[in-house]
């Protein structure tokens, strides 16, 4: 008995269909246990489905058939994260997986993804914005996504990207950052010191420094003799939990001058801290017992001093947004202001962190009179 030969690779047949249709496929590789895989279609017609083979058959010999046809979206995320892994910050890599395996995978974990259409993508956004999350937080999974597969595409793994034909829904805004203004910032800062670490908030105040940067300041990267901070550690959050980590970005790597204001509250906050805390390689602002301060209990912190001092709501991150607004609106240079806070370009700066107090507008309302004089011709 003639055993019956494997088809090679390219080599496709077609056959009726009882429903009248014509089935196509042909070879196009085999797994690793050695199965063969095809690409099949079903056609109207019997010349049709010829047309299209013979088309399949030229992409496969064009090299434009991507492979493997059974990997899933959550096989390819996994596999993509994985590789990610070492580009990413720890925070970041976080909070991909917290956002692929809440959002992404229940959706379309099961789904192929040669098979994965715009309107699948559209549909887990709408569901998003139904659930009420932020557009911050639908933007975040389509910025997973529109990666993921960019990469799949360069991988030959699929033909397009179908992010990029899925736009976004409209959203609920997100939440807007706040600058405190001179009353405001006093308000808070008459019930801050009352604080056990009331002088870490006059710092992030004077600094800028974003909370993960506060918590990781060791007093070897403060200059008390030449009035200069040197930001180099992170602190963030992975999990839920403190882990020391690199910056946010290479520009976050930078050197703050102190005015001798800060100076002297981290000169006088050194000399108490030495009654409960060893100086060398220790945290600047530590708990009662030395150990470093955990970034969400200073966010804690945060919003509730700013309750009790009559506030409302404010984060930890707005004091930052305070710190360069109130630099900004004295003149200073942006350009300086940007490298204190560790931005890599002043554009940057300008449309995220620069508020316009009201009092400003005031004090640059100009009439028509004046507007018209000035030698102008």
């Amino acid at each position: 008995m003639t055993s019956r030969s494997r088809r090679s690779n390219g080599e496709g047949n077609i056959r009726p269909l009882p429903s009248t249709n014509w089935n196509w496929r042909h070879t196009v590789g085999t797994t690793v246990d050695g199965r063969q895989l095809m690409e099949s279609g079903t056609e109207p017609t019997r010349r049709e489905a010829e047309r299209v083979l013979r088309e399949s058959i030229t992409d496969f010999e064009r090299g434009l058939t991507p492979l493997p046809k059974f990997l899933t979206v959550e096989q390819w995320l996994r596999q993509w994260l994985n590789v990610k892994r070492a580009e990413l910050a720890l925070t970041t890599h976080a909070n991909y997986k917290h956002l692929i395996d809440r959002h992404i995978l229940p959706t379309l974990g099961d789904k192929r993804v040669q098979v994965l259409k715009p309107s699948d993508l559209r549909e887990l956004y709408a569901q998003l914005v139904e659930r009420g999350y932020a557009k911050s937080t639908v933007r975040q999974v389509s910025v997973i996504l529109s990666c993921a597969l960019q990469d799949a595409l360069y991988d030959e793994i699929v033909v397009r990207n179908v992010a990029q034909f899925a736009p976004l829904p409209n959203t609920k805004a997100p939440e807007k950052a706040r600058a405190l203004d001179v009353p405001e910032v006093r308000q808070f800062l008459a019930v801050a010191r009352s604080h056990h670490l009331g002088v870490l908030f006059e710092v992030a105040l004077a600094t800028g420094l974003r909370r993960g940067e506060i918590c990781a300041l060791k007093w070897r990267c403060v200059d008390l003799n030449s009035g200069t901070l040197l930001v180099r550690e992170n602190l963030p959050v992975v999990n839920g939990r403190p882990v020391p980590g690199p910056l946010k970005t290479e520009a976050s790597a930078r050197d703050i001058p102190l005015a001798a204001e800060t100076v002297a509250l981290l000169r006088d906050h050194y000399e108490r801290q030495a009654l409960y805390a060893p100086h060398a390689e220790s945290f600047v602002f530590t708990n009662p017992d030395g150990s470093f301060v955990n970034p969400n209990t200073l966010s804690r912190w945060t919003r509730q001093l700013a309750v009790n001092a009559g506030l409302g709501r404010v984060r930890f991150h707005d004091l930052r947004h305070t710190h360069a607004s109130l630099l900004l609106r004295r003149g200073v240079p942006v350009e300086v202001v940007s490298r204190h806070l560790g931005h890599t370009n002043v554009a940057f700066t300008l449309s995220r962190y620069r508020h316009v107090y009201a009092d400003e507008g005031r004090v640059h309302a100009v009439g028509l009179s004046a507007l018209l004089s000035g030698g102008a011709t």
